[in-house]
């Protein structure tokens, strides 16, 4: 009996002991801390700030969007120590580096130096999904004439044989055609503002044109370029402008350049605007040297994609069978086939700081792929110094699209890209004979 109480006294004082401890101050706990030194930093009136206490350092991160000029430091010191520069519930200014500096009993001075970031949000998308298909047939299409879209407002532009039709850019419905439709178009696009621009379509070396709507409500398009070609550009056979693609970058209120290959040829043409001015109706004129040898472009699959809105920021090249380049500030990247099918049709857009290149996959497969080239080294690089250098190369392929015919199968396709005002984004993936597919993009989570 008495070997029992004295348990249950020993059992009673532990447990005690444990309560009282868990009640001290962290500071009380453990082995006592060197007189001089801080114990702990925190900061008080972010949150979600995160500090790491590395010897003398105190490295403070915040979250994103704060500002590190009004921090309010909460400072524990060990015994006998005090901080010179300090006042506890003060603010203060860490927008550089703060030396701390506290001094013990024994008058020495020992210095901390602060160093604050602010988390920067991670670029690209996190999450692609389907948003919506309509199939060709659901729009009464007919087979092998849809080639090219474009968007503007609340809406994607699909380009028909005669028309150029009108759908709501979330759900894909109709809403009508652009007015004015100047005939023979296979080509369209938009700049960052939703203007629309159409090319005619020539088989031989005479008036090109480019036209402008402002917006869906327009009467009638603007013409914007109507330049004769030299019979000296124009190859012995096979020549066409208007059927590869036309791409337009920036908003030609301010700076875009506007990009065209023209068929069987070695040449794209290029037309810039600067400042809301056209520099030129006659273009600039880049005689492309080609990676392989294969050493002209198709009669319909070459992609000239720019990668800015100036002459200078470079653009990419592709087509079906003849390879994918990226030339940008002088210096060429070539893709390697192995990341991909070569593609039919192309583009190159911004989503949440990265810069995406979209290309289709041919018949049959009828799906597309997304290559990361915010980091333009990455192109070459092979999937291990990828990885070491962080870089998700490829980080989609959609599922094919089942054609509705197997008639014609000579690829028409098209892409666009919509920002949505509330940060995520579509990419419209148009097939002829499929349909029109949208995917939402949604940022990465920080």
């Amino acid at each position: 009996m008495k070997n029992i109480k004295l348990f249950c006294t020993r059992l009673l004082f532990a447990v005690m002991t444990a309560s009282m401890m868990a009640c001290l101050p962290d500071t009380e706990l453990g082995p006592e801390k060197v007189e001089g030194s801080i114990i702990r930093f925190k900061i008080t009136n972010v949150e979600g700030a995160v500090v790491a206490m590395l010897g003398r350092n105190i490295n403070v991160s915040l979250p994103i969007g704060s500002s590190p000029a009004t921090l309010i430091p909460q400072i524990i010191v060990a015994k006998g120590t005090t901080i010179l520069n300090y006042t506890e519930g003060q603010s203060m200014d860490f927008s550089n580096d703060v030396i701390l500096k506290v001094q013990g009993t024994n008058s020495a001075i020992t210095e901390y130096t602060v160093k604050t970031t602010v988390r920067q949000p991670k670029p690209g998308f996190d999450k692609i999904e389907l948003l919506f298909e309509k199939k060709h047939s659901s729009y009464g299409w007919t087979l092998h004439q849809q080639y090219a879209t474009a968007v503007s407002g609340e809406n994607v532009l699909v380009a028909n044989t005669s028309v150029i039709q009108v759908l709501d850019a979330y759900t894909g419905d109709p809403k009508g055609v652009l007015a004015g439709h100047p005939g023979a178009i296979h080509q369209i696009a938009n700049d960052e503002a939703g203007r629309i621009f159409a090319a005619n379509v020539i088989t031989t070396a005479t008036a090109f044109k480019i036209y402008k709507w402002e917006t869906v409500n327009s009467a009638a398009p603007e013409t914007i370029v109507n330049y004769t070609i030299p019979a000296a550009d124009w190859p012995a056979s096979g020549g066409n402008l208007g059927r590869c693609l036309l791409s337009v970058y920036g908003d030609i209120s301010k700076d875009a350049v506007i990009y065209l290959p023209l068929a069987s040829s070695k040449i794209i043409y290029r037309w810039v605007y600067t400042n809301g001015q056209l520099k030129s109706n006659t273009p600039d004129k880049i005689e492309y040297t080609f990676p392989l040898t294969i050493k002209t472009f198709g009669n319909i699959t070459a992609n000239v994609n720019p990668l800015g809105p100036l002459p200078t920021d470079g653009y990419v090249v592709s087509q079906t069978q003849r390879g994918w380049e990226y030339i940008g500030n002088n210096i060429q990247y070539t893709f390697s086939t192995t990341d991909g099918v070569l593609p039919y049709r192309t583009i190159v857009f911004n989503f949440n700081g990265a810069k995406y290149y979209a290309g289709s996959v041919p018949t049959p497969n009828t799906s597309f792929y997304i290559f990361d080239i915010t980091n333009p080294k990455g192109i070459e690089m092979n999937e291990t110094e990828r990885f070491d250098a962080g870089i998700e190369f490829k980080p989609f392929q959609s599922a094919t699209f089942p054609v509705e015919s197997t008639g014609n199968t000579t690829p028409h396709i098209g892409f666009s890209f919509k920002q949505n005002a509330d940060g995520t984004g579509i990419l419209y993936y148009l097939y002829a004979n499929s349909g029109l597919r949208a995917y939402k993009l949604t940022k990465k989570i920080n």
